[in-house]
C-alpha cells in the first residue's frame, strides 16, 4: 500500500478523524500485531483489550465506540468498521492499478472508478467524480467534482 494519512482514509471513507489527521500509514495489521505505520480496525467487542495495547498509527473504529481507557492510535470513525476496511482495500487495489495505467494523472481519493477504466496521462478526476466500468479518459482531460460518466464511454 502506498503511504496513506489519516485524514485521507478518513475522506475515502467518509469518516471522521480523532487525533492528528497527518498521520501516516503504508500497511495493513491485525490490532493485535499493529506497529507503527500500520494500519488497524477494532470492531468485534472480543478485541477491545488490543484497542489500548495496539502501536498501530491508525486504528478504524465505529462511531459509536467510546473507548474506556486512553488510546493511542489516531482513531477513525465510520459508521461500520467491517465494511469500511473492504472499502479501503478495494481502494487501495484500484489505486495499486491506477498508478501503473498513467503517467502523472492525478484522481482524488473520493473517485470512484468502475473496472477496466482507461486514464490518460496528465488526467485529472476530481473529488466524488464517478466513472463507469470499461470508459476510456484520453490524455489532458479534465473530469471535475462530482462528475458522473457513465460505462463503455
Amino acid at each position: 500500500m502506498k503511504e496513506l494519512s489519516a485524514n485521507d482514509i478518513a475522506e475515502v471513507l467518509g469518516g471522521v478523524v480523532e487525533g492528528d489527521p497527518q498521520t501516516m500509514v503504508s500497511s495493513f495489521a491485525r490490532i493485535e500485531n499493529g506497529k507503527p505505520g500500520s494500519l488497524s480496525f477494532y470492531a468485534n467487542p472480543k478485541y477491545e483489550k488490543y484497542v489500548y495495547s495496539s502501536k498501530a498509527s491508525v486504528l478504524i473504529v465505529n462511531r459509536d465506540f467510546t473507548p474506556a481507557a486512553t488510546v493511542t492510535p489516531v482513531l477513525v470513525r465510520v459508521d461500520n468498521a467491517y465494511e469500511a476496511v473492504a472499502t479501503l482495500l478495494d481502494y487501495v487495489t484500484q489505486r495499486k492499478y491506477r498508478r501503473h495505467r498513467a503517467l502523472l494523472c492525478r484522481v482524488r481519493l473520493s473517485a470512484k472508478l468502475g473496472r477496466k477504466v482507461y486514464v490518460g496521462s496528465f488526467s485529472y478526476i476530481g473529488r466524488h467524480a464517478q466513472v463507469g466500468d470499461c470508459t476510456k479518459i484520453y490524455e489532458n482531460v479534465y473530469i471535475g467534482d462530482n462528475v458522473r460518466i457513465g460505462s463503455k464511454c
